[in-house]
């Protein structure tokens, strides 16, 4: 975040003074944070020299920082960049006239969740907890003094239309000037805001002039803003999936000060503020002393894991899974069609941990004999128009559960009702002889913690929940979406490139073809009797043995003389590693899960209704296991969608059913006579191209 300063400016020419003489000039009483500009003989001006960075170099010269940047449109982009690269510089700042006005530095402190808060208001057209009683009443912003937060403030106020004063020379550096009168507006209906502190923590605590507190602090009633909001839409969305029957349970986590029964680690975590975000993300800002301490708490394996991967949350074993605006996370290898979708803040991220040993990868591990598949959703407490987007955009079935976990401070005060249960989990950190579960807050588990919340939801609540859930029909309480806004635009392109047939039955077919056999062949012909007109998708991810390009053109050529026949690539979306992992690994992974929910879903929803979609052919599966669990899955996804579904018997040739992976066989062992049997002659010329 950048920060601005003004310093007392000592002027020199060039060799008037030795690096020996500035030094003792630096060291008189009062000196050290002053700054040197050095001129040359004809007054060009050279640079700026700092008391910190001449004591380090060997030389006057070596030490000159020359970098200046002018105030204007630009400056935020050029000044962050340079910091990026030199974040402990002092950067001169110059007016239009090139007159030095001031020193920018680089406040490096976390200032992520006001940033993120100051987007998120920026993003609506009004501030939800405006309606709330206790900020009815705000008429103006008072922003006193200037920095980055201060000015990107500024500009979110002013596109919600909320009159905002300024005080500070500084604001007029960038042209911004005041059309609101202070005295206008009685007291009552301001909001105060000192973006550099008070004269009074200046003073008191003793803080330089150049920074008068940490920022995020001052500026804490944006942050109540957000999280009121939070709760506002937080409450209005529940209370909607509650009357559309959706089974959601509130998980209540302790804040700090309920907590009476801290080990001593925890205690040590609370004293000395300890991060695992800061141990991961900024190691440069925390001490070797803090390092030990954290690595005791979340295993020092696991930290060392954690800066290997160089992603809080995302490290070890996890998939990433399309939902809304945002992507959940799940463990790779576990996919079932029920979902228990956890929403939450850190916790719900795995927030210092590897996959497998956070909250969602420990639930997992309990309810996976169940079938239901642990989905996680990480929204910050600031992020209200996200919640507000995911919890309309989940697909949720009968069978599924909402799992939310915030603490206590988070959650709207609100009756126990038997549509809403409540867990409250503190008992696992109220437990006698206990292992330390956190650090810094309750919500920063470690592995300990997770697994211990883990057990406890399990036993309060899901244990009975899913077994109740067995005799539900599972069929859609919300269908919402499965993908983001950019996702759906991009299929939104790949179908504008198709050809679209207004009147008739419209079928289609996926095939890979590797390669394409008399079988696919004998496929396309039954669909297109029974249809006007037949889309044949061929799988464009390049991850067989055949090359996509080849493959498209083996299915073109060999089903040229079947007039109501288009073969189409299948895009990113269709049958891809993205959509439909296990398929592309099914010949070293027979017994892998199946999951093409997604896949299923996404055609279903996003690509047959535009391409009037209502019909959908596949040859029956006697030897891939992969393959016909897909079939099988087919059947009861696109049911729900009014898609049929025709499952067709396969071609034989002298008695042998015809199959792709027989065809590789030969070709590996160049039976090219057994080989030719089962190809039309376009497929066998280029089969003999590829030269086994």
């Amino acid at each position: 975040m950048i920060r601005f300063c003004d310093k007392e400016v000592w002027q020199i020419e060039e060799h008037q003074l030795t690096r020996e003489q500035m030094i003792c000039f630096f060291e008189t009483e009062g000196r050290k944070t002053d700054v040197i500009a050095i001129y040359t003989s004809k007054g060009i001006y050279k640079g700026i020299v700092l008391y910190e960075d001449l004591i380090k170099c060997n030389s006057i010269d070596d030490c000159i920082n020359p970098v200046i940047i002018k105030i204007g449109i630009d400056f935020w982009e050029k000044a962050t960049k340079y910091f990026e690269k030199n974040p402990n510089a002092l950067l001169t700042i110059l007016d239009d006239f090139g007159r030095m006005i001031g020193f920018a530095y680089n406040d490096q402190d976390n200032y992520a969740e006001i940033y993120s808060v100051i987007e998120t208001m920026k993003k609506g057209k009004k501030i939800p907890a405006f309606s709330l009683e206790k900020y009815k009443r705000i008429q103006l912003i008072v922003l006193n003094d200037f920095n980055e937060i201060a000015y990107r403030s500024y500009q979110m106020f002013s596109k919600l239309d909320i009159p905002v004063y300024v005080k500070g020379e500084k604001w007029a550096w960038f042209g911004i000037e005041n059309i609101y009168s202070e005295a206008d507006y009685p007291e009552y209906a301001k909001i105060y805001i000192y973006a550099e502190g008070t004269e009074f923590i200046r003073t008191e605590q003793k803080l330089p002039m150049s920074r008068y507190n940490y920022v995020a602090n001052n500026f804490f009633i944006l942050v109540q803003m957000a999280w009121d909001s939070m709760k506002l839409v937080y409450d209005n969305e529940i209370n909607r999936l509650l009357r559309k029957g959706i089974h959601v349970c509130e998980c209540h986590v302790p804040t700090r000060d309920k907590l009476n029964n801290m080990t001593d680690l925890e205690q040590l975590s609370v004293m000395w503020n300890l991060s695992i975000g800061a141990r991961i993300n900024r190691p440069w800002l925390v001490s070797e002393r803090d390092k030990e301490a954290i690595a005791k708490i979340y295993g020092h394996a696991n930290i060392e894991l954690l800066l290997e991967k160089g992603n809080v949350g995302n490290a070890g074993n996890v998939q990433m899974i399309p939902i809304g605006n945002l992507l959940g996370r799940s463990i790779k290898d576990v996919q079932f069609q029920r979902k228990i979708y956890l929403i939450g803040p850190c916790i719900a991220y795995g927030y210092g941990c590897l996959a497998e040993d956070s909250l969602y990868g420990k639930l997992q591990e309990i309810v996976g004999k169940y079938e239901y598949q642990v989905v996680s959703l990480f929204i910050p407490r600031e992020k209200y128009d996200i919640l507000e987007v995911e919890l309309k955009n989940i697909p949720i079935h009968e069978q599924d559960i909402l799992l939310v976990v915030y603490d206590m401070n988070w959650f709207p005060v609100r009756e126990k009702t038997d549509l809403l249960p409540q867990i409250d989990i503190s008992a696992i950190y109220e437990a006698s002889n206990r292992k330390t579960l956190f650090s810094q807050i309750p919500l920063h588990t470690n592995p300990d913690g997770n697994y211990a919340m883990a057990k406890e939801i399990f036993e309060r609540y899901l244990k009975d929940e899913m077994n109740n859930l067995k005799c539900k029909d599972n069929v859609y309480l919300q269908k919402g979406e499965w993908l983001s806004t950019d996702a759906i635009k991009e299929i939104e392109e790949y179908l504008n490139g198709i050809v679209k047939k207004e009147s008739g039955t419209v079928g289609a077919i996926v095939m890979n073809c590797n390669p394409f056999t008399y079988g696919h062949r004998y496929l396309v012909e039954y669909a297109a009797d029974r249809v006007d007109f037949l889309y044949v998708f061929v799988v464009e991810e390049d991850r067989s043995l055949f090359r996509f390009a080849d493959r498209f053109l083996m299915v073109q050529q060999g089903t040229a003389d079947i007039p109501n026949v288009i073969v189409v690539p299948s895009g990113k979306w269709i049958v891809s590693y993205r959509t439909f992992t296990s398929y592309f690994e099914k010949e070293i992974k027979q017994d892998v899960k199946v999951d093409a929910y997604g896949d299923l879903e996404i055609f279903a929803r996003y690509i047959a209704p535009p391409l009037r979609i209502t019909q959908r052919f596949v040859g029956e599966e006697p030897f891939d296991k992969v393959t016909e669990k897909y079939n099988q899955q087919m059947c009861e996804v696109l049911g729900q969608y009014n898609i049929s579904v025709k499952i067709v018997e396969r071609l034989c040739v002298e008695g042998r059913t015809i199959s792709a992976t027989y065809v590789r066989e030969c070709m590996r062992e160049k039976k090219w006579e057994e080989t030719r049997k089962y190809l039309p002659p376009t497929s066998y010329k280029i089969c003999r191209q590829y030269g086994y």
